[in-house]
C-alpha cells in the first residue's frame, strides 16, 4: 500500500469513527518515497489525527499533501479549540515532540500554528536523499 492510500484509509477511519467532516487533497501522482519517509509521514499524520481527537473538539479536519518546488508539504488543520500557547513547546507534549523528531530525522521542519480557534500542522521536507526512493 502506498502512502496516499494509507493516509486516505487513516483519515477515513479517524473521521468515520469520530463523526468528523474531513477533506483531503493529494497531487495527481504519488512521488516515490523511501519506506522510511513514507512511514514517518504516515506516523506524523496519525499523531496529528490522534491529537485532534483527544484535544481539539473539532468538527472538521483537512489534510493536504502537495509539492512546492522541490519540497513535500503536508498540512493538517482542524476547526477545534486550538492549542494553548504553553503546550506548543511543553516537555509533556509528547505528540508534538514525536512529530518534530520524525520531521528532523528526514531533514525537514515542522510548524504548528494555533490561532484563536483551530490548529494547523505544516510539514516541509526537501525531496532529497531522505525522501526519494532509489530508482
Amino acid at each position: 500500500m502506498g502512502l496516499f492510500a494509507a493516509l486516505r484509509w487513516q483519515l477515513k477511519e479517524t473521521c468515520g469513527n469520530a463523526g468528523l467532516e474531513c477533506t483531503e487533497v493529494y497531487p495527481d501522482e504519488e512521488p516515490k518515497f523511501t519506506s522510511e519517509a513514507a512511514i514517518a509521514l504516515f506516523r506524523i499524520a496519525q499523531e496529528a489525527f490522534t491529537n485532534i481527537l483527544k484535544h481539539a473538539e473539532a468538527a472538521s479536519v483537512d489534510l493536504t499533501l502537495g509539492l512546492d518546488g522541490d519540497a513535500i508539504v503536508m498540512r493538517i488543520s482542524d476547526d477545534g479549540k486550538g492549542i494553548p500557547a504553553g503546550r506548543l513547546t511543553a516537555i509533556g507534549s509528547h505528540g508534538l515532540a514525536s512529530m518534530r523528531h520524525r520531521v528532523r530525522a528526514l531533514g525537514g521542519r515542522l510548524e504548528v500554528r494555533s490561532p484563536a480557534s483551530g490548529s494547523t500542522i505544516l510539514l516541509y521536507e526537501s525531496r532529497g536523499q531522505r525522501l526519494a526512493a532509489s530508482r
